[in-house]
Formats: C-alpha cells, sequence, structure tokens
C-alpha cells in the first residue's frame, strides 16, 4: 500500500509516519508538491504524468495557497502564503489519479472556520455516524471531527490518520 500525506503541520506529517510503521508512506507539507505528486505538474502551464499512483490520500483542509492557488494577478498574489481551503480540490486531484481511499481531515474548528463549518453539513460528531462518497472509484471521508484529534504522550495535539482512514469502507 502506498500512502500520500498532505498537511502543512509537520507535527501531523510525523504522526502519520509513526502510525503507519510498516507502510511506502510519502509526507508533503505543501500544495506545489501535492499537485507535483497527484497531478505530474510542476506548474499549470506543465502538465506530465504523475510518476507515482497512491492508494491512500490523506489530506488537511486549510493549506498555505501557493502560485498555483492563487494565480498569476496582483490581486492573487496577495493571498500567497495565506491558509485557503485547498484541501477539498486535492481531494478531486487525488481520485483522478487512482487513490482508491481518500481521507480529508481538518483541525481547524467549526466555530472559527466556515470551511470546517460545512463540512458539518456531510459529516457526524458520531464517528460511526460518517458517511463516505464515491469520486471516481474512490471511497472518501471529508470530517471536521474533533475524536480524530488525539494527543501525543508529550501533550501535542495531532491527528489520528490511521483511525481516519479505517472510516473508508
Amino acid at each position: 500500500m502506498k500512502i500520500l500525506v498532505i498537511d502543512d503541520n509537520t507535527r501531523n506529517l510525523e504522526a502519520a509516519v509513526e502510525q503507519f510503521p510498516d507502510v511506502d508512506i510519502t509526507t508533503v507539507d505543501s500544495v506545489e508538491l501535492a499537485v507535483e505528486l497527484l497531478a505530474g505538474k510542476k506548474s499549470v502551464f506543465s502538465p506530465r504524468e504523475p510518476k507515482t499512483r497512491y492508494d491512500v490520500v490523506l489530506i488537511d483542509l486549510n493549506m498555505p495557497a501557493s502560485f498555483l492557488s492563487v494565480g498569476v494577478s496582483p490581486a492573487g498574489k496577495k493571498k500567497e502564503g495565506e491558509l485557503s481551503p485547498v484541501g477539498m480540490f486535492l481531494v478531486f486531484l487525488a481520485a483522478r489519479n487512482g487513490a482508491k481511499k481518500i481521507v480529508m481531515l481538518t483541525d481547524s474548528g467549526h466555530h472559527n472556520d466556515p470551511s470546517s463549518a460545512m463540512i458539518d453539513l456531510v459529516s457526524s460528531e458520531d464517528l460511526k455516524k460518517i458517511k463516505t462518497f464515491s469520486l471516481d472509484g474512490a471511497t472518501v471521508v471529508l470530517t471536521n471531527n474533533c475524536g480524530l484529534i488525539i494527543r501525543t504522550p508529550g501533550g501535542e495535539r495531532v491527528k489520528d490518520w490511521k483511525t481516519a482512514l479505517s472510516l473508508c469502507v
């Protein structure tokens, strides 16, 4: 099984590696790298075939906006680096790339993040009631469930990617 994890929080990437110790796992912390791996593009102007196909893609919702997500206009350039819900679009790229299981898990609270609040409409506070979606042959989970945020022995909050993936059934 090949897993790609996309998150701008280094600790969440480390947690994924710890939670899947015997798996071929790739972690990336930027939209540019994620797009390059999923769509085979170094820029919007140079498409190519992706070198690797991933069975599983685990994605953060909010990532710093990049050249690929803001465009080249002066107005767009001002937004570069701002957190933006680009993870939702990476879900589509992952499905198009042939991933069979995709989880978009955010640790942004629905009380202060409009994108996270919208996930409430398609997710559940009860882990047993979280529904999956089908997209291009992939099983997809979109969630902001706080039960999927765990504490490390050192007290850090990290994503429980392994439990989140188990919801893709």
